[in-house]
């Protein structure tokens, strides 16, 4: 039989247990030689009295010191080993989180060492006990016990642990252990046990857990902490992937932002490589400067409608965990865009959006229309359509044609006409805006944008989010008067308005107040041009875009199941990969699984499709972990850290705590009885002096008044 302490590092505080002794050496009174009269009064104290009080002193200070130590050794939790028998329950759960891909001080995985050590206190199991084993990160490829197992639980655990492999998500200690509670609330065991295998990175272990609120009796928890190679090791990750905030035509090129973060102290040299559908590859070299974040572009073009991926990884770094990512792009038909008027009246602006008129390089399609019929002009089917101001005045006919559009999802952009005056228009209540009279300026008016980050200004602007376009002047324009709705964009220097939007429905409505035309403003003149007038055409979703991003080990794709099944029936789903980690599940639609490794997946049922682009957790490559003896995570549960220092001790302190018995609360008990017995002891000594000197007084008294009689 031996002790264990949980909290050894309560140990080193024992030789403050003697403080007591100290204060009364070094901090009590002293003598001091004091004039009296006479000495015929302390002539009659008895000299034992003065080593009683002696003796009882230090009995008080022995006993304070007993309960200093008492204490002291009750917070390092011992347990004494080898007494109590009986069986077990036991839960292993195996923290299969991306961080735990990452190399011991051995070289070796840290899950291979957290999978041998389980596989080994599966072994000491005999035929009493049950036991189950579980996940930090739920593995669709693992299948996992929904009950303690009591016949041959080592075969069983051991079959579920042959098949764990490292995943690339962030694990959840609190759904892992509500899954081990339930288990062992079931169970009539002696002894229930807990056996967490993981490096405590604190990206899991540091928050606390949220509304969980479970208690069973005699329960064990003990943390077995895999250590880790360092901190120092180089590593990337690929952080969020910024996909354009606009349709996306077949035919037109266009660039995935990723964003590269580096959380090391150095500098980090890499090669961020790409691979899609279409057969392209890419490989960018790329230096992410010490803990900073690192924007690296990735060009895509795809030639048929459809889903298309493109799936990238990092190559040259020390963790490979964070390194992968999928990307799913829904590209649309080639857009149509249908200008109500002659080219002639909408200046630079057909120019711009179908540059040389080759649809199949910028995706879209522009068709003119003279007829101002705007029901003529809703049937040709546009994505989106440019028309004059007047189009949409109260008495133009069938203006409710080109409201339904917009409602329905479809883009109108209202500009006034680059060749006449357009004439004062009273636009219907839904429009919400309404022109101005024009102005002129020789010299030009000075702008300035508004909304700097709406997506009518994406790829203008730079890192900072300022946006590429100078010294843009108006020499003629008709200021909007907007209603409540618009979100202005553009705008003259005193703030009145030339550029606004709004949505309506599943659409979106854009008013100009400007031409665009080099005789009302210079901004046709401008590079960023090309891009401003794509934007609005194209801005927002495709029409059917049936893609999801997500981050490995995210429960949020429960959404994304496909439509709720019939009642009385529920709807089969199968699940498989198209890029990335394999994966191949077929079951029903409520138990989708989470997607634990980055990569494309397709979600199929009743003839529908979806798809999910997942990519791997970047807090896996955050190198924290828990040093000290308490989990935050754990707090409120009794708990014990121990070091994973190899399986021949590992197994002896497991074999110990299965017949070991917890000291905390005696220890508890004895310092309640030991500051008891000190308090009365203390308070002992006080009457009996209060005592003395009440007798000596009235000794002093009867002398005094013997005196006076005499």
């Amino acid at each position: 039989m031996s002790l264990v302490f949980n909290n050894p590092v309560f140990l080193w505080s024992l030789p403050c247990a003697a403080l007591p002794v100290v204060f009364h050496l070094f901090f009590r009174f002293r003598k001091q030689v004091r004039v009296f009269p006479t000495l015929m009064f302390f002539d009659r104290i008895d000299p034992r009295l003065s080593s009683r009080r002696k003796i009882r002193e230090w009995l008080i200070l022995l006993l304070r010191c007993l309960a200093i130590a008492l204490i002291l050794l009750a917070l390092s939790r011992p347990i004494w080993l080898g007494v109590g028998r009986g069986n077990a329950a036991m839960v292993l759960m195996v923290d299969n989180s991306g961080s735990m891909s990452g190399p011991a001080p051995d070289g070796r995985s840290k899950l291979s060492h957290a999978l041998h050590a389980a596989h080994a206190l599966l072994s000491t199991l005999d035929q009493r006990d049950s036991a189950a084993v579980t996940l930090l990160v739920d593995d669709p490829l693992v299948p996992l016990a929904t009950e303690l197992k009591s016949e041959r639980p080592a075969a069983a655990g051991q079959a579920t642990l042959d098949r764990i492999t490292e995943t690339e998500a962030t694990g959840s200690p609190a759904r892992a252990l509500e899954r081990a509670f339930v288990m062992l609330t079931k169970s009539a065991a002696v002894r229930r046990e807990i056996h967490i295998f993981t490096d405590l990175q604190e990206a899991e272990w540091k928050p606390s857990l949220v509304d969980f609120d479970a208690a069973i009796p005699r329960l064990t928890i003990v943390v077995h902490r895999i250590p880790s190679a360092g901190d120092d090791l180089p590593n990337i990750g690929l952080g969020e992937i910024v996909l354009p905030r606009k349709s996306i035509p077949v035919g037109r090129a266009w660039e995935a932002s990723i964003e590269l973060s580096n959380p090391t102290a150095a500098d980090v040299s890499v090669q961020l490589n790409g691979a899609d559908d279409s057969g392209r590859q890419h490989a960018i070299p790329v230096v992410v400067g010490a803990r900073s974040v690192h924007k690296a572009r990735l060009p895509l073009r795809f030639e048929t409608p459809g889903f298309h991926w493109a799936y990238v990884w990092i190559e040259g770094d020390a963790f490979q965990a964070d390194n992968k990512a999928g990307i799913g792009i829904w590209c649309a038909e080639v857009e149509k865009v249908l200008f109500a008027g002659r080219p002639g009246d909408f200046g630079a602006l057909p120019a711009a959006l179908a540059p040389g008129g080759n649809a199949q390089l910028s995706g879209i399609e522009s068709v003119f229309v003279e007829s101002g019929d705007s029901e003529e002009i809703v049937r040709q089917k546009p994505r989106v359509v440019v028309a004059a101001w007047e189009t949409v005045s109260a008495n133009a006919p069938g203006h409710l044609a080109l409201k339904s559009f917009v409602e329905a999802g479809g883009r109108l952009i209202l500009v006034p006409s680059a060749k006449h005056l357009t004439p004062r228009v009273e636009p219907p209540d839904w429009v919400g805006a309404a022109l101005a009279s024009v102005e002129t300026q020789p010299e030009g008016f000075q702008t300035l944008f508004m909304e700097k980050g709406d997506a009518i200004w994406e790829d203008l602007r730079d890192e900072k989010g300022e946006i590429h376009l100078r010294n843009v002047r108006v020499f003629k324009c008709r200021p909007l008067r907007l209603s409540t709705g618009h979100l202005a964009c553009f705008a003259l220097e005193d703030g009145r308005p030339l550029l606004a939007q709004r949505e309506i429905g599943k659409g979106k409505l854009i008013v100009s107040g400007l031409a665009f035309d080099p005789g009302w403003c210079n901004l046709p003149l401008k590079a960023g041009f090309l891009a401003l007038a794509q934007n609005m055409a194209l801005s927002g979703p495709s029409a059917s875009s049936p893609v999801r991003a997500g981050i490995a080990g995210e429960r949020a794709f429960a959404s994304s199941r496909p439509s709720s099944p019939p009642v009385a029936e529920r709807l089969e789903c199968k699940v498989r990969s198209l890029a990335g980690s394999a994966l191949d599940w077929k079951g029903a639609a409520d138990d989708l699984p989470a997607f634990v490794r980055a990569g494309i997946y397709a979600i199929e049922a009743n003839g529908h499709a979806e798809f999910a682009a997942i990519r791997a957790s970047e807090k896996e490559g955050h190198f924290q972990f828990i040093t000290g003896a308490q989990v935050p995570c754990l707090s409120r549960f009794e708990h014990s850290v121990q070091d994973y220092r190899g399986t021949e001790e590992f197994l002896n302190f497991n074999r110990q705590l299965r017949a070991g018995a917890n000291l905390l609360m005696p220890l508890l008990v004895l310092a309640v009885l030991t500051l008891a017995g000190e308090t009365w002891l203390a308070n002992r000594e006080q009457v009996a002096v209060a005592r003395g000197t009440r007798r000596e007084a009235e000794n002093i008294a009867g002398i005094s008044t013997n005196l006076t009689s005499s």
